[in-house]
Parts: structure tokens; sequence; C-alpha cells
């Protein structure tokens, strides 16, 4: 592409995006009105010349013929060669012919003759940065830019260049100099959004999306930057606000439903997730994340059959993925199906060895099966794909007694595992789940006071004796506590939000634990124990219809509990 008089240099290094304007317009003005002196006189005989030679290039550059063109500026340059013009012509035509050190050597014989000269200047950073001497180029862009401040295509160019080499915030900073030469420039607010996303200033990046839809409720790229920011700041129902904004204004635009549909996920939204997994496969029912996603929502929601079909379409068109078959398997495994379970974990660590947590699930059925050295085999399979502590079989055969609901077996696996390693916090955990499974609840709080003796950022251990407590109806006081202390670690866990919730309720603080249960509820969907639970402070509320309400949601997804059913039918 054609350098010329009047170039943008937004993409300098992509030329093919230049607009080219006629280069023997300002020439004739130049001579016409000023001459080549710069005032209005009778130009001398060489300068006749040289301007003959001058326009003769000119015209040759319009038709397309570089060649001939230098060769006439050239000319010009003998006659005159002190015309700063002429020099820059020359080297915008040595450009356009790709002699680039030639092009580098014409501006700066111009900047000789005029230093505050900005189009010699911006040549020569060309000439430098189309031969790859970045830095270079990037010292005379910023000499033109201080020469000409009104100039900001030239920030613009800089701005590339910075963020080319990493440096986001001076990129920004380019750009927020454009932002006070164009303050209406959306464009320009959109890309320093996204540069501070590069930087990880998410706050300012925030900032500068919001600022776009305070001044145009429907800018799209106000809406898509905003939910991205969201996204990264994990506020994922923030996300999906800006996003379902973006697709009403982009009805049709399966990226921007890709993300909604992750936004929905990570917050909980399962019943919009998968409407938009349906939206995204019936555009393109090739899609595997959304066909991935589909699965995982429906085995989540316990709903199996339609997870099964879902990774089952997978497993038609890619046989060989191991995520499809784990999840086959862990749906078989669910439903008490062990052999079908066992034979799909054995193809998913056939196909990806690596994948720990089908391994631990293989060991799990080997041990139904009754076969401990199989189990065990599969056990060190799993340690091999994830490294774990000194002791992690013991605690792994462990957990696979604890599936079994063999509790006994378990707590003498973790106490083995403990004697290997006696700094294992997760023995300890499992200990704890064990000696309460067993009944024994001293040992159980026990058990968990050396998980946090370990480590006191464990919200669950804090969280465990909290609900232990208030379960028994103990201790009640130290059980709001304690749980207060796993929702300062993990303030937005629905479970952490019911066991507190429960505590009120045994305290006879109807008021807060209705509050906090509601809360939990709206986190966590479909937990037939924290629908139970709600029902429970409704009933105590007086609010039987709608404590009815709530049991019979948790017994639809849990339609063997015989409490419920008592509950549901007015007994004590």
């Amino acid at each position: 592409m054609r350098m010329t008089r009047q170039l943008s240099l937004r993409f300098p290094w992509n030329r093919a995006q230049r607009n080219r304007l006629p280069s023997w317009g300002w020439p004739v003005f130049v001579y016409l009105v000023l001459g080549w002196g710069g005032c209005a006189t009778t130009p001398s005989p060489s300068k006749e010349q040289a301007y003959a030679h001058f326009t003769s290039g000119a015209y040759y550059e319009d038709q397309g013929k570089p060649r001939e063109a230098i060769r006439e500026y050239q000319k010009a340059l003998r006659y005159d060669p002190e015309a700063v013009e002429v020099w820059t012509t020359l080297s915008e035509a040595f450009y356009n012919n790709n002699q680039f050190r030639e092009s580098g050597e014409a501006a700066q014989q111009a900047l000789r003759r005029d230093s505050l000269s900005v189009e010699p200047r911006i040549v020569l950073a060309n000439s430098y940065l189309a031969q790859k001497q970045v830095a270079t180029a990037m010292g005379e862009y910023e000499r033109a830019a201080r020469l000409a401040p009104e100039r900001w295509d030239i920030l613009y160019t800089l701005s590339n260049l910075y963020e080319l080499r990493g440096d986001f915030r001076t990129a920004a900073e380019k750009l927020n100099r454009i932002l006070a030469l164009r303050p209406e420039a959306q464009d320009i607010r959109s890309r320093m959004g996204g540069l501070f996303v590069k930087s990880g200033a998410l706050d300012k990046a925030e900032e500068v999306y919001a600022g776009m839809l305070i001044e145009d409720t429907l800018s799209l790229d106000g809406h898509l930057g905003l939910g991205f920011v969201y996204e990264l700041k994990h506020e994922f129902v923030g996300a999906a606000a800006e996003y379902e904004a973006a697709l009403a204004m982009r009805p049709a635009n399966l990226a921007l439903k890709r993300r909604l549909l992750n936004a929905y996920q990570n917050s909980g939204e399962r019943e919009k997730a998968l409407e938009m997994c349906a939206e995204v496969l019936a555009q393109d029912s090739t899609d595997y994340g959304a066909r991935i996603s589909q699965g995982l929502l429906l085995y989540n929601a316990k709903r199996y059959e339609g997870a099964r079909a879902a990774f089952r379409r997978v497993v038609e068109k890619h046989s060989q993925d191991a995520t499809a078959h784990y999840y086959l398997g862990r749906i078989a495994y669910d439903q008490k199906v062990y052999p079908l379970a066992l034979a799909e974990m054995q193809t998913a660590t056939r196909i990806e060895p690596k994948l720990a947590s089908a391994w631990v699930y293989s060991g799990v059925l080997w041990l139904r099966a009754g076969d401990e050295k199989k189990a065990i085999q599969s056990f060190k399979k799993s340690l091999g794909a994830v490294p774990q502590a000194t002791g992690g079989l013991d605690y792994l055969l462990g957990y696979g007694y604890a599936e079994m609901d063999s509790h006994a077996r378990a707590l003498a696996a973790y106490q083995q595992a403990l004697k290997l390693n006696p700094k294992d916090a997760r023995a300890y955990y499992g200990m704890g789940v064990a000696y309460d499974k067993l009944g024994e609840v001293d040992s159980s709080v026990a058990s968990f006071r050396n998980v946090i003796a370990l480590d006191s950022t464990d919200a669950s251990a804090y969280n465990y004796i909290g609900y232990l407590y208030a379960d028994k109806g103990i201790h009640l006081d130290e059980s709001v506590e304690l749980v207060k202390k796993a929702l300062r670690l993990e303030p937005d866990n629905g479970y952490f939000i019911d066991s507190i919730a429960w505590a009120y309720f045994k305290l006879g603080r109807y008021d807060e634990a209705e509050r906090e249960q509601e809360k939990a509820c709206r986190i966590v969907r479909d937990d037939p124990v924290l629908l139970d639970h709600l029902g429970d402070i409704y009933q105590a509320r007086g609010k039987t219809r709608e404590a009815r309400a709530q049991w019979q949601r948790a017994l639809e997804l849990d339609p063997k509990n015989e409490s419920l059913k008592k509950k549901l039918h007015g007994e004590p």
C-alpha cells in the first residue's frame, strides 16, 4: 500500500489499511501560493526545474510507477537540495516501494533541514518499524507526538506498540491522551478498558466500561467489556446481566451465547444455563463445550437420563473423550450400577492415564467388588497422576471405605495414614467424618480441631463442627461463632449459610433463621436438606402452607425420605 502525505498512523505496520490521496494536490498548492521558499515570490529557474521534476514524480506515483517517480524526485533535489517537502515525499516514495533503508535516509535528510517537521519524523519511524527496529521507531513516534500533540493518530500508533511490548499501562495512558482530544470516541474507551483488563487493573476497566454505558446505555462494547470484567472478578450474576443486555442487541451471536452460558453456570442459574445450552446446540449441534456443559448441569441436578444422553452424544462424536466416559461412569455409580461404572472408569483411564479422579473411583469400585489388591493398584495410579503427601494411599483407602459406608474400616485407614504423616489434615478430616457417622461426637470434634490447628483457613472444618453442634442442639452460641468463621472465609457458600440458619433456628432466633435459610436456598437450589430446613423454619413461624410447599419440593428430590413423608402427613 502506498504512503501518502496525509497518512493515517492507526496501524503503521499494516500498510494495506492506509488511504491514499492524490499525491499531486498539495505540491501544486505549495508552489502556486507559497512557492518553495514559503512566500509568494517568483520562483528561480532552478526551482522551476525542481518543480517540473517534482510534479512529474507525483504524476508517475499516481500512475503506479514508483521507480520513475523516485527518479524524478531525485532530479528535483539536484535543482533544490534544501526542499524539505521533496525530501519528505522522496522518503514516502521509497517506503511505498519497500525500500525502507533508503526511505529512512531521505527522511533524515528532511529532518536535517527542518528538525521540527512532523511528517518526515513519521516516515522515519515507519521505516524503522518496517526494518523491525521497534524501539528506535517508538522513539521517533514519541518525538513526533511531542511536536504535534494534537495528532491522535500518532498516539494511537504508540498505544499499539506499547501494547505489543506488554506495557499495558503506558498503552492505556496514550489512549487517555486521545480521549482528551476526542472525548466522544467510544472505540478508544473500549480499547482502554481492554488494556486495563490485560494489566490486571480490573477496577479501572470496570470504571471505563461503566462510563461507556452511562454515555450510551446501548453500547455493545460497554456491555461486553463490563460482562467480561465481572467474569474475571467472579461476579457471575453481574456478568450474566451484561451479557443478557448484549444478547438483546445481537440475538444470533453464538459466541455471546457461550459467554452467557458460562456466566449462568457459574452463578448457579442451572435452568437458565440449560436453556442457553439448548440455544447454542440448536445453532451448532457439534458444539463440544455446550454438550459437556449440558451433561454436567443435568448430572449435578441428578437428572441422570438427560445427563447420560448428553454424554453419549459426546462419545458418538468423540469416542476417545475421557471426560464423557468418566461422567457416564459417575452416573452409573450414583445409580449403583457398579459393573458399568467400573467399565466406564477403566475406559476413561485408558484414554487419559492422568485422570486421577477416575482412578480413585476405580479403586472404590474394586473395593466394592471385594478386590482390595486391585483397589490399591488403582489408588496408586491416582497418586502417580497427582502426587500426594506421604500416607496418601491409606487416605484413599479410607475414602473408599467411607464411600461404602464402612466407617470403622475407613477410620482405621485414616489412622494408618496419620502414622505415616501426622500432619495430614485430609486424614484428620476423614477421621472427623467417620467418628461423626459412628456417633462419637467428641472424637469427631477433636479431629476437626486438629484440622484447624494444621490449617486455620479450612472453612469446611469450622463449618462441620458448627453444624454438628447445631444439629445436636448443643453449644449453640459456639456453633454460631464457628460458622461465622467459616463464612468469613467463604461468604457465599450456601451450605455454610444453611448451617448458621440452622443454629439460629435451634436458638429460637426464627427471623434470622428464615432470612439466612432463604438466602441459602437461593444459592444452593434443589437440595432436599436445605429445603427441609426451610420448611421447618416456616413451620416454627406459623407459615404452614409455605412449610408444606418446601417439604413437598424436598420429597420430590428425595422420595424415600420417611421424615419428610411424616411431616407432610402431620405426624410428629
